[in-house]
């Protein structure tokens, strides 16, 4: 049996859930087209609504699959959609990502999502590692996964592509917690 995560993650002020494609509107509006939201980021701005929506579609249909899940993260009193949340499982490995919009940077919001994210992975019996990778410039970034407790275990030379700031692979730390 591998790592399938609950659908539904709640914490004091969020609730991650699966995406809809009903949410293509609020993630387009909230986060989708923000070049400063995606700049460190493996995907581009979505240009259109129609971006949104292929990517809902993606991302609504990887559930059926194993390995690969998103999530949105919302405010657990207002539902107002906040960012996105996604994990990778491989073996006993969880892979993570996660985005916001704007308007919830320096809340403490990707921390409290990252934590929740990470203490469900661990509390799985067969996952032993959680781990997240960064741009070195990324500094929001590297101190959420930090104050979630994982820590940098290296960097990665040319380790991914960010095409949002060059063609060529960019450097990365990468970030893990073990049990």
């Amino acid at each position: 049996m591998s790592f399938r995560p609950n659908e539904i993650l709640l914490t004091e002020r969020l609730r991650l859930r699966p995406p809809t494609l009903d949410d293509a509107t609020a993630i387009f509006d909230g986060y989708g087209q923000d070049p400063t939201v995606s700049r460190y980021t493996n995907w581009r701005p979505h240009t259109s609504i129609e971006t949104t929506r292929l990517f809902l579609a993606e991302a609504v249909d990887v559930w059926r699959r194993e390995g690969r899940y998103v999530w949105v993260i919302e405010d657990r009193n207002s539902a107002e959609m906040l960012g996105g949340f996604e994990i990778r499982v491989e073996d006993h490995r969880v892979e993570l990502g996660y985005v916001l919009r704007q308007t919830s940077w320096g809340e403490g919001r990707g921390s409290e999502a990252t934590r929740a994210v990470v203490e469900h992975a661990l509390a799985c019996p067969e996952i032993w590692r959680v781990w997240a990778y960064c741009h070195v410039d990324n500094t929001a970034s590297a101190r959420v996964l930090e104050k979630c407790g994982l820590k940098r275990e290296g960097r990665l030379r040319r380790g991914f592509l960010f095409p949002n700031l060059s063609p060529d692979p960019g450097d990365v730390y990468v970030y893990a917690t073990a049990k």
